[in-house]
């Protein structure tokens, strides 16, 4: 990926090249995978207190799949919904499956993903030009 981001066209504007932030995330995500791999290979675990998969007590990573099943139902769903409203209601719906239910807590994590993803939304659309998915349920443009 770090050479093909040698290949991203620049488009002329003044300042710094399209290329300049994907390289940089690039190589710091390669850098702390490289740092990752030595210390696993450091931690070496005993073959005796390995465990084969079907051992392995998959709620402990309860939290994670949920969250993995609720970004891949927000991409899923993000044509038709849009980015407003998908974003709101993909952190509305971690906030209340990963932080409990009840009317208050339902309230602030109402408010807390409306504000949230309304200021994101609106720096990458009117401040950024970004073009978001807008979806089929509301159109804004």
């Amino acid at each position: 990926m770090i050479n093909s981001s040698y290949y991203i066209e620049d488009p002329g504007y003044q300042g710094m090249k399209a290329s300049y932030w994907p390289r940089i995330i690039l190589w710091l995500l390669s850098i702390m995978s490289l740092v990752m791999l030595v210390k696993s290979f450091a931690n070496k675990v005993n073959s005796i207190n390995a465990r084969s998969f079907s051992q392995i007590n998959y709620m402990q990573f309860k939290n994670a799949l949920i969250c993995f099943g609720m970004f891949i139902f927000f991409l899923t769903f993000l044509e038709y919904l849009g980015m407003l409203l998908g974003g709101i209601l993909f952190v509305f719906g971690l906030l209340t499956f990963l932080g409990g239910f009840s009317i208050k807590k339902s309230t602030n994590h109402l408010i807390i993903s409306v504000v949230t993803i309304g200021v994101m939304w609106s720096i990458f659309t009117f401040g950024l030009k970004v073009i978001l998915p807008e979806g089929e349920l509301i159109r804004i443009w």
